[in-house]
């Protein structure tokens, strides 16, 4: 690593490299690969990267076994893909370095986390796998391998700290006294997860987002605004249905015990 951050995954144990060789061990992950994120020609703290250009190059990098078969990897920016590719199989089959490429992302106006991801398909697992899934919603199984990165913090505002998505839809709502119009225009150089936040934060101080006139405001901003309400409000209908269910449920299992 030159400058900027590096976040390192495997299996069994994930480890995480930040500037000023600062380290750290996580368990997770059920393929014992590793990957590499790293924010090319930024200087910072340990787990902060500050973009000294306009457009950063991140480079990922995939390394592992011989029996894993990675064939896709995916580059996160709080949480929502914003590239992604393909390996080939001759070079999953690989022992070591199986895949490297350098990505040109713009550099954000706000603070985001970087991450990456793979996933493949594989004859042997020796390893401990992932539980299956509690609530399937299919009953076939199609067991896959995944690996994942740590996150590389971009200081996206500069102010040398790293701001979630939540704080900083809560300061954008702040200096608008919560006005839905006016939140909205602020978030047009914002991403999917900082207007979802904004979303959540409104509703929470009781902001109408969900008439037809509020509505017609957000499906009048950005792109990311329209995802990030949307997103927000189907959630918050999915839990509104499992809260009523569980609520039925909970009188029926008392009138059974009565």
């Amino acid at each position: 690593m030159t400058a900027g951050g590096c976040a390192r995954g495997s299996t069994g144990s994930k480890r995480r490299t930040q500037p000023c060789a600062a380290r750290t061990r996580r368990t997770g992950g059920c393929a014992p690969r590793r990957w590499s994120v790293r924010v090319i020609g930024g200087l910072g703290v340990v787990g902060l990267v500050e973009p000294q250009r306009r457009e950063l190059r991140v480079e990922v990098e995939v390394l592992g076994p011989s029996w894993s078969r990675p064939a896709r990897v995916e580059l996160f920016s709080n949480g929502s893909v914003i590239r992604q590719a393909t390996i080939e199989e001759k070079d999953a089959g690989r022992a070591g370095s199986k895949w490297k490429l350098t990505w040109t992302i713009p550099r954000p106006t706000h603070d985001v986390h970087l991450s990456a991801a793979a996933t493949g398909l594989s004859n042997a697992f020796p390893f401990h796998p992932i539980a299956r899934t509690y609530q399937p919603v299919t009953p076939d199984w199609e067991p896959y391998i995944f690996g994942s990165s740590g996150a590389v913090w971009v200081d996206g505002d500069g102010d040398g700290k790293p701001t979630s998505a939540r704080r900083h839809a809560a300061w954008i709502a702040d200096g608008v006294e919560d006005a839905l119009e006016a939140v909205i225009g602020k978030l047009a150089s914002c991403d999917e997860a900082v207007a979802a936040q904004a979303a959540s934060v409104l509703d929470d101080r009781g902001v109408d987002i969900e008439s037809a006139k509020a509505r017609r405001r957000i499906e009048g901003g950005s792109e990311a605004v329209r995802l990030g309400f949307r997103s927000y409000l189907e959630a918050k209908r999915l839990e509104g249905g499992l809260r009523r269910n569980a609520s039925v449920n909970g009188s029926r299992q008392t009138r059974k015990t009565a």
